[in-house]
């Protein structure tokens, strides 16, 4: 396991201990950002595994609805497709982001975007960006 970023731990930091991150969605941080890239149906799993070994009772929840509410907080985001080891598929593939998570705010149009976001596309290129430049070494203004 490669050893983590100062900016990711500071990010793991601010996730796990917001207020409003419900645990589902911690959990599905904590693989991402142990295991990632990875797809939906490889961190279900991995998490399914993990239940079971604990002995634990009862279904487990689908964590797939977890990754878009993730990703409009700002801490996962898309990274490409990749062959998913469970399902044989070309999937998406989820990477987490160098960044604390930003409560969503309502806009004059309703989106779930944080405010000034923006044209979703451009948004989310930016994030890829971002990612791309800080995997490189070099700083990335806020």
């Amino acid at each position: 396991m490669r050893p983590m970023r100062l900016t990711s731990q500071q990010a793991w930091d601010e996730v796990t201990g917001s207020d409003f991150i419900s645990d589902n969605q911690k959990t599905v941080y904590c693989h991402v950002s142990k295991n990632g890239p990875c797809t939906a149906k490889e961190v279900q799993r991995i998490f399914e595994l993990g239940r079971e070994s604990r002995g634990a009772k009862g279904i487990a929840p689908a964590l797939w609805k977890r990754f878009s509410e993730l990703k409009r907080f700002g801490v996962i985001m898309e990274c490409g497709t990749k062959k998913c080891s469970i399902s044989g598929r070309n999937s998406t593939a989820w990477m987490c982001t160098d960044r604390g998570p930003e409560k969503p705010e309502e806009d004059k149009s309703g989106s779930k975007m944080p405010v000034g976001a923006g044209n979703k596309a451009l948004w989310l290129r930016i994030r890829v960006l971002e990612a791309f430049i800080r995997g490189l070494g070099y700083p990335v203004p806020k």
